[in-house]
């Protein structure tokens, strides 16, 4: 009888101690919408020559914020793919230089791929009116069989 309260006795121990752990464990595991991660995949095109972008920025942002989630580079046929991206809310950007920037806010993002299909960058071009370059010659100049020094 004796052994049979230390068995009921050892058990009730054993559940405790499993109540307690899943009181402090369980609001820092995350739950199953936590675990589900998607990906963002798309082509970036100059909209005037149909050629692609390579090494565009592509930038995932936290909404409302500038806090940086991920991000890639296009390859050389302006493709691109971020995957592993928890489920949730973002902002896209799209930058290259000499483009303006493509902005794709809200993208709701689950278990899923989300296609932004074809981007389209249209180019950002400035004229200059003018450009004036002006140099001086070093003030120290080494040849073969002499160093040349010249005033500042």
């Amino acid at each position: 009888m004796a052994d049979i309260c230390h068995i009921h006795l050892i058990r009730l121990h054993a559940l405790f101690f499993d109540f307690i752990l899943s009181i402090f464990f369980l609001p820092i595991c995350p739950g199953p919408i936590a675990r589900w991660k998607g990906k963002v995949t798309g082509t970036v095109l100059d909209i005037s020559t149909k050629e692609p972008v390579d090494f565009a920025t592509i930038t995932l942002f936290k909404p409302g914020t500038k806090t940086v989630v991920g991000g890639i580079s296009s390859d050389a046929k302006g493709n691109f793919t971020i995957s592993g991206i928890p489920a949730g809310t973002y902002k896209i950007t799209i930058d290259f230089i000499g483009y303006k920037q493509k902005v794709f806010e809200p993208v709701i993002l689950s278990s899923s791929t989300v296609k932004l299909g074809t981007i389209m960058l249209e180019s950002n071009v400035d004229q200059l009116q003018s450009v004036t370059v002006t140099a001086r010659p070093p003030i120290i100049e080494n040849k073969i069989d002499k160093t040349i020094y010249r005033k500042a």
